[in-house]
């Protein structure tokens, strides 16, 4: 049950960063993905989700410089799956701006993974900007 709540927040934290640019910048100004299906389901050649992201990531993502994005993915158990996926948002996020996209190596897919770590992206987001 938590980890369909974490996917289902990644979804909508990616929906309001690109899509409600006022209240974004006024009120949450960033997201952090922890859990990210955004594949949809199981990978496959057929699967025409990631395609549809990927373009929805280029078209509609905002400016790094009024926003913040903490992604996170891993290289084990469900994560390992998405590795070929990831590149290509690992890109699209480097050419928008974003440079917190990190590769936790080691580590699965799981709360138990995400809560060793839940304050480095908590911490991200809600610090000061610096000018």
């Amino acid at each position: 049950m938590k980890s369909a709540l974490f996917k289902i927040c990644f979804l909508i934290s990616e929906i309001l960063l690109c899509q409600v640019t006022f209240v974004i910048n006024k009120v949450f100004g960033g997201a952090a993905c922890i859990s990210a299906h955004w594949t949809g389901t199981m990978p496959s050649d057929k699967n025409p989700i990631p395609k549809a992201f990927f373009k929805y990531m280029k078209e509609n993502l905002p400016d790094s410089k009024t926003h913040r994005l903490y992604f996170v993915y891993s290289n084990q158990t469900l994560d390992a799956l998405y590795l070929p996926f990831q590149k290509k948002v690992s890109e699209g996020l480097l050419e928008k701006g974003y440079d917190k996209n990190i590769l936790y190596e080691g580590a699965d897919h799981s709360e138990n993974s995400w809560s060793e770590r839940l304050e480095i992206p908590l911490i991200y987001l809600f610090e000061k900007k610096s000018d």
